[in-house]
């Protein structure tokens, strides 16, 4: 009996027969292979855009920056503008371990070992660190002499404190949280090894020839 032969219908077969002869491999797998290629092509690409802040979770945090111009002075908050800086960023209980001769708008406990400072106590900064047994702080302020030669100015020959001795002493009083606010020349002062991150850095610039001051606001992470 007669019939009809559809070729529309045969003739991906006759293809797909012809390529298996020709070259071995069957024209369903060759389109099942590119449609397979395609869309992995697809869903990485998908998956890379719609993940980039993977990349952006390795980079280190980026501390906040202050520039601030201001003269210089032996004491150091008598200044206007760093006084202000430090009156804003000081958080809670303050201990001003080098407390000078200018009080501060903050809730702060101040010692000085000169005589002639507006302190509460009047010990060696290491030595009252160590004998501090009331009640954490949430800020210590640091704005020790920067150079043996300015420590024995200030304190009329009297060598300061072994800094880093101070330094290990420090988290033993401070508040799990709290920070450490530092003037001086570096950026970076209780240092990942005790457990601080850098949060702020103030760069205060005095014009001319003279060196800027730096201070650093790191937070107590562990």
């Amino acid at each position: 009996m007669g019939g009809t032969v559809n070729f529309s219908k045969l003739l991906p077969q006759l293809i797909s027969h012809f390529l298996l002869c020709v070259i071995g491999c069957p024209l369903s797998l060759e389109l099942h292979n590119f449609k397979n290629r395609y869309k992995m092509k697809k869903e990485n690409t998908v998956e890379n855009t719609t993940k980039p802040m993977a990349y952006d979770a390795l980079l280190p945090a980026v501390p906040l920056f202050d520039y601030i111009k201001c003269p210089l002075s032996r004491w150091t908050f008598s200044i206007k503008p760093i006084r202000e800086w430090t009156e804003k960023t000081c958080e809670g209980k303050t201990l001003n371990l080098f407390a000078g001769r200018t009080k501060l708008n903050i809730d702060e406990i101040r010692n000085d070992l000169d005589d002639e400072a507006l302190a509460d106590y009047q010990k060696d900064a290491l030595q009252f660190v160590k004998e501090w047994d009331g009640e954490r702080f949430d800020t210590i302020l640091l704005d020790p002499p920067y150079a043996y030669r300015k420590s024995m100015e200030m304190y009329k020959g009297i060598k300061a404190s072994p800094f880093r001795q101070l330094k290990d002493e420090i988290p033993r009083i401070l508040k799990p949280n709290g920070i450490v606010i530092t003037f001086g020349y570096h950026s970076n002062t209780m240092g990942k090894n005790r457990g601080f991150e850098v949060e702020r850095i103030a760069l205060f610039s005095h014009g001319g020839a003279i060196h800027d001051t730096i201070a650093s606001v790191e937070r107590h992470c562990r």
